[in-house]
């Protein structure tokens, strides 16, 4: 049986491990703004000139606007410090398509629809496609979607794929965000991209029940984000701060990184009983470093 975790203070951790994997919500942020700590935090990472990297499985806004909107939390973190899940669409396009444009299906915002803008793919989003249409995709991609659109949305996406499926011209599904919860605050929470996957899935699973699909994750727990994250850092010890077991501390394990779990986010202190395959080795309270 595994020890539980115990709660460790950060600067204990930060002299631990030579660079800080940060998560995003529920360790800098949530839906009303910064957390305790996080300001004081952040400007000591970069007055001590701590090597640090937000890994957030953010797919809805570009690097800039993601840096922007920590500012307006009063959080000054650099542009270049910030690697997201969106950020990874574009260089995974062209990585697997290298000598080809192919058709991408996007489920999400005109705003996350623009990170695939250097993917030089053709891009039909959800809301303009026909249903029963003959049309075939090499790609969909499942990024954020609008509430007042989600069922109709949904409902296209789901019966697209079972026609691809019964006409042998099934995509490549792609999940920059595999997130399923996120906290709005303290006691309440959202759904995310992720929670469209799994549905999508589940449906799958009811209409071809002999049939295994594969959804790629280029965000936590997927290992695509996390090597993009170890080659910034050759060498380098490197430890995951992040509030959900499923994605940064399941990711980080897969990866050969250690993990942080903070405590105030997704997961339930009372869960935490040292079972299960993935455990973090810390836990954390806050980001108070003084």
């Amino acid at each position: 049986m595994n020890m539980k975790p115990k709660i460790t203070p950060i600067r204990e951790l930060m002299s631990q491990y030579d660079v800080l994997l940060l998560d995003a919500y529920g360790v800098l942020v949530n839906g009303k703004g910064s957390l305790p700590y996080a300001k004081e935090f952040v400007n000591h990472l970069e007055e001590t000139k701590k090597d640090y990297l937000i890994v957030t499985n953010n797919a809805s806004s570009s690097t800039y606007a993601i840096a922007k909107s920590f500012e307006k939390n009063s959080l000054l973190i650099p542009q270049e410090k910030i690697l997201s899940s969106g950020s990874l669409l574009s260089p995974w396009i062209r990585e697997n398509f290298k000598n080809d444009s192919p058709r991408v299906l996007f489920m999400g915002s005109l705003e996350s629809q623009g990170l695939l803008q250097e993917a030089f793919c053709h891009i039909t989003n959800v809301k303009d496609y026909k249903e029963n249409s003959l049309e075939n995709y090499d790609v969909l991609v499942i990024c954020t979607q609008e509430e007042k659109d989600f069922r109709l949305n949904f409902e296209k996406l789901m019966s697209y794929l079972f026609q691809a499926e019964e006409r042998n011209s099934f995509p490549q599904i792609i999940l920059p965000n595999p997130d399923l919860i996120y906290p709005k605050d303290e006691k309440n929470f959202g759904i995310v991209s992720g929670m469209i996957a799994y549905m999508l899935e589940g449906a799958l699973r009811l209409r071809f029940p002999r049939k295994i699909f594969k959804i790629e994750a280029l965000g936590k727990p997927g290992s695509y984000i996390f090597e993009k994250a170890k080659d910034k850092f050759p060498g380098k010890k490197l430890l995951m701060v992040g509030d959900q077991i499923e994605t940064d501390v399941k990711g980080a394990h897969k990866a050969g990184i250690h993990s942080a779990l903070m405590l105030g986010g997704v997961v339930c202190e009372k869960s935490l009983d040292g079972e299960g395959a993935y455990q973090p080795r810390f836990l954390l309270e806050n980001l108070k470093v003084l």
